[in-house]
């Protein structure tokens, strides 16, 4: 639960300010990308001035957010002085500089007041304020938790923000974070105006035919390990490149093997360039899988975590597999 003193702080830096930045990890998710348009309409309706950089472009999938095209791929030389003359800068749904690629960069050689709004693993001295819960379901359920705080109305376009944000993150309620307390948010959300089976279909019935094959191929590579309790997945840049797919297209691969009877973890490798492996962990909820990838210098939730490898990807699958193996 946050406490109101935070509550409080970040609440009077909106009141004092009128330039606000917002920014989320590369390779944005529903959840980071859902927090990102709600702040933005809230600031928006506040008449405050609202810029959001990321590192990633947004997904196909995931447009629907971002109508005005106000989200915007950072780069230092376009951007860097419009950073610089922002009053706060909010950074969502992470925790950790490398994920944030240049605009964390830049913002690190700042002395502006950042503030941190996020429901993993607090990375200490990270932001000036804090607004974290590692028992959120979502960084969207603490935006909303806030937004309430502060007595804003939730507009359609909010509920609809905040709605992607949670049911994202919780795999349509059916991640072991499906918590009451999330149900309950979405009920309002749904009264305030959104709209679940339009959202589903934005989300989840307008896949690219690129991430589809994408797709295709990577099941090719699926195979299980020690007694068909670890599923491993890899995907190569050069098939994504073959392909025309974006590195984005892999979202919701690694969900896709836990579906597998017998199937308690799920390793998948994505080739990002060469010499940069993503690795993304997967546990139906029986096994911890987060410390594997902090042993790496990744981290997450327990039963979902990632890490950017540095090397190559074949000397990395064996040696996590291994890793995997110890937990049972």
């Amino acid at each position: 639960m946050l406490d109101r003193t935070s509550l409080e702080k970040v609440k009077d830096c909106i009141e004092r300010g009128q330039r606000f930045i917002l920014t989320t990890h590369v390779n944005p998710d529903g959840d980071g990308l859902g927090s990102e348009a709600a702040l933005a309409a809230f600031f928006a309706d506040l008449g405050k001035d609202v810029y959001i950089f990321n590192s990633s472009p947004v997904p196909h999938n995931y447009k629907f957010l971002d109508p005005d095209n106000k989200i915007q791929i950072y780069e230092s030389e376009s951007h860097r002085e419009i950073l610089l003359m922002a009053d706060f800068i909010f950074i969502l749904d992470i925790s950790d500089w490398d994920r944030l690629k240049q605009v964390g960069k830049d913002i690190r050689e700042t002395k502006i007041t950042r503030i941190c709004i996020d429901h993993h693993p607090a990375n200490p001295n990270f932001t000036e304020l804090n607004l974290i819960d590692t028992k959120a379901c979502s960084t969207g359920e603490l935006v909303y938790d806030f937004l309430r705080f502060c007595d804003a109305k939730i507009t359609k376009q909010i509920a609809e923000a905040l709605y992607t944000s949670i049911l994202t993150d919780t795999g349509w309620f059916k991640y072991s974070n499906s918590s009451s307390k999330a149900f309950s948010i979405v009920a309002d959300l749904v009264k305030n105006g959104a709209r679940p089976d339009k959202i589903y279909e934005k989300v989840r019935e307008h896949e690219s035919m690129n991430k589809v094959k994408l797709f295709a191929h990577a099941l090719r590579t699926l195979r299980l390990e020690h007694g068909g309790k670890i599923a491993v997945m890899t995907v190569t840049k050069d098939l994504i490149d073959s392909i025309g797919a974006k590195s984005y297209d892999t979202e919701g691969f690694a969900d896709y093997p836990r579906r597998i009877d017998g199937v308690e973890v799920t390793a998948m490798f994505i080739e990002k360039e060469k010499g940069q492996v993503k690795l993304s962990l997967r546990s139906k909820g029986n096994y911890v899988i987060n410390g594997i990838a902090q042993q790496y210098g990744g981290g997450g939730h327990q039963y979902a975590a990632g890490v950017l490898l540095e090397g190559e990807l074949n000397q990395y699958v064996k040696r996590i597999v291994e890793e995997i193996s110890y937990l049972f």
